[in-house]
């Protein structure tokens, strides 16, 4: 007796969840972030409002199938601007990113827009904060810049 041989079952994966905790500081309008993960995924431009001067946060969650493996997640500021006082800065704070419920603080970040504190990425310049999800049960922030988050005024 000859069998056929059965065609295997493919179960589709979970997405992937990516979560922001953002604030900023919005000198002269609120800004914008567009998003890409580990230079392969391309998201669309989100808006953020949530002030930092006032203690709020804003999450952003993404899902997608990101892929397995090591992800750089980075962060780009790119419109900073300053108008001579505190009052008058542009700024943003990163203060966790989750990837598959694994988080980071945002001070984990390799920050190269300014210096991590309590907890916090403060990013006071154009540059990048980096974080790295090596596996799901292994992390830690780190430098280099494979993938972006951006954030500019439109």
């Amino acid at each position: 007796m000859v069998t056929k041989p059965t065609a295997p079952v493919v179960t589709p994966l979970a997405p992937d969840t990516l979560v922001f905790f953002f604030s900023g500081d919005t000198y002269t309008g609120i800004s914008h972030r567009p998003y890409t993960l580990s230079l392969h995924h391309a998201l669309p431009i989100l808006t953020t409002s949530a002030s930092h001067a006032a203690g709020q946060t804003q999450d952003i969650t993404l899902t997608g199938a990101f892929g397995t493996g090591a992800h750089d997640i980075a962060v780009q500021f790119l419109d900073d601007v300053y108008g001579g006082s505190a009052t008058a800065d542009r700024n943003l704070y990163v203060h966790q990113v989750s990837l598959n419920g694994h988080t980071l603080a945002g001070d984990a970040a390799d920050n190269h827009a300014g210096y991590n504190s309590g907890g916090v990425a403060q990013m006071f310049h154009n540059g990048h904060a980096d974080f790295l999800f090596l596996q799901a049960t292994e992390r830690r922030g780190r430098g280099g810049r494979e993938g972006g988050i951006g954030w500019a005024r439109s």
